[in-house]
């Protein structure tokens, strides 16, 4: 439960909060409406975690990860 985000677990308020696959109930909201600034990457461009972000990426979310891990590994070469 301690690593649970939301209603149901924990409020969390990080500079960043990157939301992947999640449909963004009101529930996980919650938990991430403290961060500084909300990314949402989801497939659905209806997503309620879509309209709630600062930043949406409609993309697969599998896809973006890996992009990003690849830039941050670019990064620190």
């Amino acid at each position: 439960m301690d690593r649970l985000i939301g209603v149901s677990g924990t409020r969390t308020a990080p500079d960043l909060c990157i939301v992947v696959g999640a449909s963004g109930a009101a529930a996980l909201h919650w938990g991430i409406e403290g961060a500084g600034l909300i990314v949402a990457v989801n497939t659905d461009e209806r997503a309620p975690i879509v309209a709630n972000a600062d930043v949406a990426v409609i993309d697969d979310g599998v896809a973006v990860i890996e992009e990003l891990a690849d830039m941050i590994a670019e990064l620190r070469r």
